[in-house]
C-alpha cells in the first residue's frame, strides 16, 4: 500500500505545503500571509496560530475526486540542539514543549513542527521533525580552529546534504552507511563536507571557513576583520550582515545567481567570468581539502544546490577535483519540500530509524 506524507513549510511570509505519494508529488499549495499581519505579533512564535488556521482552512478546502483527505504522516523542519544527531524525529510531547519555547524560535522555519504536530492531531496522523542543522558526528580531529572558543562545525544545513548522499547511495548500489562521498551544497551559502559510514566527519560552511559562495565570504582574514569592527566604520548589523548575507559573489557583483553572474561573464564582462572562477576554484580547492578525511576512499563527489545550476560554474569545479575522481554527480536545484518528503518515506519504509528527542537527551549522543 503507498504512503502519503504532508509537508509544511513556513517561510518569512509564506507557508508552503506540499502532499507526496511514494515520491510522487500530489499535490502543492503557497499560502501567502500578509506582511502587516504578520507584523503585529511581537514573537515569531505568536505567528503559530495564524498560519496553523491558514493551513486548516487551505486543508479543508482541497478534496480531489471527492476523496478524503488523508496521509500517513506530516513533516517539517526542526531547530534542534546542534550536538543532537541529524534525523527523523517524532514530534511528542517532550519535543513539542521544547519547540514551543519562544526563546529558540529563531525563523519562520521553526514553526514547521509545531505546525506538522497540530495538522497531524487534525487530520488524524502521526507528525515528523527533520533537524534543520547538526554537527554531531564530526571527528573531533576536524573542530579545533586554532581558537578554544570557536570550535569549527557551528552549523549544517544537513537536509539537502544527507538527500544528496542518499541519492547517490541508490545511483550508485553501495549502502548508505557505507558510502564515502565529498559533497558540496551550494545555495546561497555553500556547505562542503566529507561523509562516510552514514555521518559528516568534516565540513565548512561559507559563514565561517571554506570558499566564498554565493552571498557570504567564507574564509576571511581575522585580524582584518577585527579592525573593521573597530575602525568605526561598520555598525555590528552592517558587518554581520556583510558576513551573513551580502558578502561573496554579491559582494564582488551585487547579483548572487551564479547563472545570470556566468552569463553575463560569457557576453565579455572579464570581471563576472573572473569571480565564477574564483569562487570555483575555492570551492575545488575545499573540496580536495576535505578528501583528506577519507585517505583517497572516495566513491563519489556530489554538487548538489541551486548553484549547480549553473554548468559553466560546475564544470569550473569540476576541472579542479577530477583527479580525485571520476565520478562527479551533479543533483541541480534544492526542493526542500520532496527532501523532507523522502525523510518521512524512508522511515515509514523501515530504512531509516525514527529518533526520539527524550530519548537523545537522555542518552550520551547529544555530548557528541
Amino acid at each position: 500500500m503507498p504512503f502519503r506524507v504532508l509537508v509544511v513549510y513556513p517561510r518569512d511570509v509564506t507557508t508552503r505545503i506540499g502532499l507526496f505519494e511514494d515520491g510522487t508529488d500530489i499535490m502543492r499549495r503557497e499560502i501567502r500571509h500578509d506582511e502587516n499581519e504578520l507584523a503585529e505579533f511581537p514573537h515569531i512564535a505568536d505567528q503559530w496560530s495564524h498560519r496553523l488556521r491558514a493551513l486548516e482552512e487551505l486543508l479543508s478546502e482541497w478534496n480531489p475526486s471527492e476523496e478524503a483527505l488523508s496521509f500517513d504522516a506530516v513533516i517539517s523542519l526542526a531547530w534542534l540542539p546542534r550536538t543532537y544527531p541529524y534525523g527523523v524525529y517524532l514530534v511528542d510531547g517532550d519535543l513539542f514543549e521544547y519547540l514551543n519555547r519562544s526563546p529558540f524560535v529563531i525563523s519562520s522555519s521553526s514553526l514547521g513542527a509545531p505546525l506538522a504536530e497540530a495538522l497531524s492531531r487534525f487530520m488524524g496522523s502521526v507528525a515528523y521533525a527533520v533537524s534543520a542543522v547538526s554537527c554531531s558526528g564530526m571527528d573531533p580531529i576536524a573542530r579545533l580552529s586554532g581558537l578554544p572558543e570557536l570550535p569549527f562545525g557551528q552549523t549544517m544545513r544537513s537536509l539537502a546534504v544527507r538527500d544528496a548522499v542518499h541519492r547517490a547511495s541508490m545511483d550508485l548500489d553501495i549502502a548508505f552507511e557505507e558510502i564515502s562521498v565529498l559533497v558540496a551544497c551550494l545555495g546561497r551559502n555553500f556547505t562542503i563536507c566529507a561523509y562516510s559510514g552514514g555521518r559528516t566527519m568534516d565540513l565548512s560552511v561559507s559563514n565561517e571557513r571554506g570558499p566564498f559562495s554565493a552571498a557570504q565570504p567564507g574564509a576571511v582574514p581575522a585580524a582584518e576583520i577585527i579592525r573593521m569592527a573597530y575602525s568605526g566604520l561598520w555598525s555590528k548589523d552592517a558587518l554581520l550582515e556583510n558576513i551573513m548575507a551580502s558578502g561573496g559573489m554579491m559582494g564582488y557583483t551585487g547579483n548572487a545567481d551564479p547563472v545570470e553572474v556566468s552569463r553575463d561573464g560569457l557576453t565579455g564582462d572579464m570581471f563576472a567570468e573572473l569571480v565564477i572562477r574564483s569562487m570555483a576554484y575555492q570551492v575545488a580547492q575545499e573540496i580536495s581539502a576535505q578528501a583528506t578525511m577519507l585517505y583517497g576512499n572516495v566513491d563519489a563527489i556530489i554538487l548538489t544546490g541551486y548553484c549547480a545550476n549553473d554548468g559553466t560554474f560546475t564544470d569550473a569545479i569540476c576541472e579542479g577535483v577530477s583527479w580525485i575522481t571520476d565520478k562527479i554527480i551533479v543533483y541541480p536545484g534544492a526542493d526542500k519540500l520532496m527532501m523532507m518528503a523522502n525523510c518521512a518515506f524512508r522511515v515509514l519504509n523501515g530504512r531509516e530509524k525514527l529518533l526520539s528527542f527524550s530519548d537523545v537527551g537522555n542518552s550520551n549522543l547529544s555530548r557528541l
